[in-house]
Order: structure tokens, then sequence, then C-alpha cells
């Protein structure tokens, strides 16, 4: 299938959007997180530049915006050392270098002026929103979640030395027309089952207990400009003023039933019941809160099931801090919704996740026995 609807429930970054988009599909493309939404605004609602009529063209807008003279204003105050080469990671926050930070103040300020003033309207603003976002995410002195930063630029080992000590700097976004009417919605992905339907629904929920919204307050931040307060310099409290300063609103406004043992399975039988697709396809890992039998019989219920299995290396902080195992099984759990539901093959994508999870196991340790006694 190459043509049709598309539609990707828990877009984030965007990357499956795009693919999808990239292939003929007409998308629409979720994310109830501000920054993703931006960014997919940007990348599929837009199938070509905007004409940025009042200010002499997108070239010339990303121009002008990087020669802007830097500003020392709310990034650089309350997320950056005061001075990049003599620094005190134990009081002073180091998501970016100072120099960054006033680029990124000095951009957004102006992306800020331009859109109050009239000079940019939604789809100009998010087209250059898109590469600060992106920027603000390449040059932070993070492994790449914004709970955290490294005790210098780059940790020990100067990790990633050549993004984080980099000038940030915008580029022109690379759009992909693909003739289609592309739709970009803010959403909790559960509230529109009634009113999304498509040829291939893809769902992408969270897996593990880590809320998107603390994991990138930053980018949520730089996109939504609103300055939440924050304190200068941190003690270690949870407060919002902590170490990482996070912003608190994801608490009430986007707090992830996918990120809690008690209510990820009921989330997900409701929003795999009732999206409206002839394909649904749910990627998963065998890391993930769901547990595999309860996520693959929701699954069954809607249709013929099948399972593409991939190795993946985990995710760690840093290579001082080994995990006892190194990587995990990311699965593709494909539903034809116009075959039979058959409770009979659950069984047998089963054994083909868990299969290549043992073998993973196995590759950094020698014990296996009881590890999944109903296989």
């Amino acid at each position: 299938m190459r043509s049709g609807d598309f539609y990707d429930a828990f877009s984030g970054s965007g990357v499956v959007a795009r693919l999808a988009k990239s292939l003929g599909f007409r998308v629409i493309a979720n994310d109830w997180e501000p920054y993703s939404f931006y960014l997919n605004f940007c990348s599929v609602a837009c199938n070509r530049a905007p004409a940025f009529s009042a200010l002499g063209g997108l070239e010339n807008v990303i121009h002008h915006l990087n020669c802007l003279p830097p500003v020392a204003g709310y990034i650089a105050a309350h997320y950056c050392p005061s001075d990049d080469e003599r620094y005190d990671p134990a009081t002073e926050r180091m998501f970016y270098t100072q120099e960054n930070g006033r680029r990124i103040d000095a951009i957004r300020e102006r992306i800020a002026e331009w859109k109050s003033s009239g000079a940019i309207d939604d789809r100009e603003e998010a087209v250059l929103l898109a590469p600060l976002i992106y920027q603000a995410s390449y040059c932070s002195n993070t492994s790449g979640v914004f709970k955290g930063f490294h005790r210098g630029w780059g940790g020990a080992t100067k990790t990633a030395w050549y993004r984080i000590r980099s000038k940030l700097t915008l580029r022109v976004p690379v759009l992909w027309d693909n003739g289609c009417e592309n739709v970009v919605l803010r959403e909790d992905a559960n509230s529109l089952l009634d009113s999304v339907e498509a040829d291939i629904a893809y769902l992408d929920p969270p897996y593990n207990q880590h809320q998107y919204g603390s994991n990138y307050h930053l980018l949520n931040t730089v996109a939504l400009w609103d300055k939440p307060p924050v304190s200068v310099g941190f003690n270690h409290g949870d407060d919002g003023n902590g170490k990482s300063a996070i912003r608190m609103d994801w608490r009430t406004e986007r707090r992830s039933l996918y990120c809690y043992r008690r209510s990820a399975s009921h989330a997900f039988r409701e929003l795999v019941a009732g999206t409206k697709a002839r394909f649904i396809l749910v990627s998963y890992s065998t890391d993930g809160i769901i547990p595999l039998d309860d996520l693959l019989e929701t699954l069954s219920d809607r249709g013929e099931l099948s399972v593409v299995t991939q190795r993946y290396k985990r995710y760690r902080v840093s290579s001082q801090r080994p995990s006892s195992r190194s990587h995990n099984i990311e699965f593709v759990a494909i539903v034809n919704t116009s075959g039979p539901a058959n409770q009979a093959n659950i069984r047998e994508v089963k054994q083909k996740v868990l299969v290549e999870h043992i073998n993973t196991w196995t590759a950094g340790n020698q014990d296996t026995a009881g590890l999944f006694p109903d296989l």
C-alpha cells in the first residue's frame, strides 16, 4: 500500500509521519506535546515553504535570524552557566553554553516579535520554530533528554563535544510536497477515536515511566515561550526550581496514562478498540510497562495479528554506567482488521518475540532457566 490515509497517533519528532508522507500517503500526525506540534506542522502540514512575503522569503529570514546579536535573556539566565570556560555544575545549570543560550534567546524573541506584529502567520511561525527546536535539542549538553545535564561539557568523557560546543545555527527546513492536505493535531490520542479514520494507524505510545513532558521540558519552553518562573541557580528540591528546572504543566495538562502500570493496559485497550483503520501498527518493546500477553490479546481481538522484531541497543546514560542487558527487542505488531480475529496465533507471535528476547538476554547471561516458563 502506497496511498491512502496514514495516522501517526504519537508522532513525537515526526520521523514516521515524514516517511509516510514521502511514500505518498496523506498524513494525519498527532502528538500533544507542544514541541512535537511545531516540528510536525513544519514537516508534515507544509508541502512547500511559506512566502514570508513581509520579510523577503524564507532563506532571507533564516539568514537574518542566524546573524542576530546575542541576547542575555531567559534561557541564558536560567539554563546556562555564566561563563562557558569557568563554570560550576554544582550551582549552575549547564543545558547549553552561554553562547548558545543567548542565540536561542535572540532567535526566539525575534520570532515572537514577528508573530505579535503580524509579520508572520501560524504556518510561517512553525517553519521557523521547527529548526530552532531541532537545534535546541542538537546543541544541548545532555544525553538526549532534559531531566539532567552533563557535569562539564559532555561530561567526564566529553561525549558529543562536537555538537554541544558547536554554534547553534538554523538551517532552511527540507519540505516534501506529497500533493495532499496533511493534518497536524495536538490532542490526547485517546480523545481522537471518534474523529480520526485512516487506512493505516501507527500507534507508538510511551512504554516506560518517563513522561515526555518532563523529558523534553526545555523544548516545550522554546516552543511556547511562556517563560515559567525559574530560580537563578538551584537547590536540590523537586519544585520546578531544582537542578533541572522542569516545568510542571505536564502534571495537569499532559500526564500520560501509558507511563503507569496501573493505567497503561486499560488506556491501550481503549485506544486499540476505538481505532478506525484497516491496519493497526503498534510499536513497543520488551522493556515496556504493558505485559506482552495483555498487549497481544488486545490486538488479536481486532483481527489477524503478526509481528516484526528487531534487536536494539538499550539506552544508557553513558559508557560508565553499563546495563545488565545491553540490548532489548523492539517490535511492531501488525493487525489486519479485515482479517479474522484469531486467539490461536497469539502464542506463535509471542514466541517469536520471546525467542529473540531470550537470545538477547543470553548474550550477557548464561543462566536463563525459569525466565520464560510459558514459552
